[in-house]
């Protein structure tokens, strides 16, 4: 057998059958055998790598949440949009004034917006005495009584 050195001082003998002279060094991906420090290293390493992959599995949990939830807001909006579109009508918050009639203790709700009649029910316990004056009202009434007077 021929023994050839290598670059770096280390040398091997040529296999059985492998005769003449190195003409080049080429690099190929080749399987080999792990050292016991190796082996230790990439024990620690992959102890690490699990820890990692734990933490982004829990991350990747949070966000799918939070794109699930923000989904789904959008597809609830979405759906309220065909629906008035649908319907050409939707709920909104409307201003009404209740119109209180004390001969028959009834309150008629009345929307400012368009003035239709939307409720007509029974005065409840508060709304059957009318409303007195207010002390402030009292005051501007005794101030021009007052100056009248003069």
């Amino acid at each position: 057998m021929e023994k050839h050195e290598q670059q770096n001082g280390a040398g091997y003998e040529a296999p059985d059958g492998v005769s003449g002279d190195i003409i080049r060094q080429c690099e190929r991906t080749l399987m080999c055998k792990l050292s016991e420090t190796e082996q230790l290293q990439y024990g620690r390493q992959l102890g690490g790598m699990h820890k990692d992959i734990a933490r982004l599995e829990d991350e990747r949990k949070r966000v799918n949440a939070d794109y699930k939830n923000r989904l789904a807001e959008k597809v609830a909006k979405a759906e309220q949009f065909a629906d008035a579109l649908r319907t050409g009508e939707e709920l909104r918050s409307v201003t009404c004034d209740v119109w209180a009639k004390h001969e028959t203790n009834t309150a008629c709700e009345v929307r400012q917006d368009t003035g239709d009649l939307v409720k007509a029910r029974d005065l409840d316990w508060s709304e059957r005495q009318p409303e007195l004056p207010d002390e402030a009202d009292d005051s501007q009434a005794d101030d021009t009584t007052e100056t009248t007077e003069q």
